[in-house]
């Protein structure tokens, strides 16, 4: 799983109202951030989603400078396992940040509410976060169907324009989860992370709002 920064990088921040510029300029940093901000009441509509009693979202500031790097969450509060989200700013990736976010997120999550298991779910093609679940000790539980797909008609549809997404999958990763390669065309991994924590109480770095 890795272990603590002794020098952590990254604070979080549980989101508020008062936070929401911060919130803004992650969603700028995406295309599809920048479609929910197309909506013209979407303050309201984030505020609603990110305040629910199934969902825990926080803002990640860059311990250094203060400086917004990006937001994390983890929903499905109440079930067994909890998913964890993150979304870095472009000038916090690649830098080995993602890990330890998602390390204190889980840190925080498992000291303030006993919480241990959690879940990430990633698309085939997203290499990258593939290692981030492993580096975490993610390790394949399955697959489901991708928030894209919303019934079995448009399964059936994407499946058929999408046929070439097949070749794409590494076969050594469809085997490890042991599903066809063709089922991963509209489907996303699930890996489970059965976390025991790399922190002690008084190293944690999550603030609350408004320090």
């Amino acid at each position: 799983m890795g272990a603590a920064s002794k020098t952590p990088r990254i604070r979080l921040r549980p989101f508020s109202g008062e936070s929401m510029d911060d919130y803004a300029t992650v969603l700028e940093g995406s295309e599809m951030g920048r479609l929910v901000m197309s909506a013209p009441d979407w303050q309201e509509a984030v505020t609603e989603g990110l305040s629910s009693p199934y969902r825990l979202a926080y803002l990640v500031y860059l311990s250094d400078s203060g400086e917004i790097a990006g937001r994390c969450d983890a929903r499905g509060i109440g079930n067994d396992r909890w998913e964890l989200g993150i979304d870095l700013l472009e000038t916090g990736r690649r830098k080995g940040l993602e890990a330890e976010t998602l390390s204190t997120l889980m840190d925080t999550l498992m000291l303030e509410r006993g919480q241990h298991a959690f879940l990430m779910r990633i698309a085939p093609d997203q290499a990258a976060s593939i290692r981030l679940a492993r580096s975490l000790g993610g390790y394949p539980a399955g697959i489901s169907r991708s928030p894209l797909i919303t019934d079995k008609e448009r399964e059936a549809t994407f499946e058929k324009t999408h046929a070439w997404f097949a070749d794409k999958v590494d076969p050594a990763l469809a085997e490890e989860f042991g599903v066809e390669p063709k089922s991963l065309i509209t489907h996303v991994l699930i890996f489970n992370i059965d976390w025991d924590g790399v922190c002690e109480k008084d190293e944690r770095v999550t603030e609350a709002p408004g320090q």
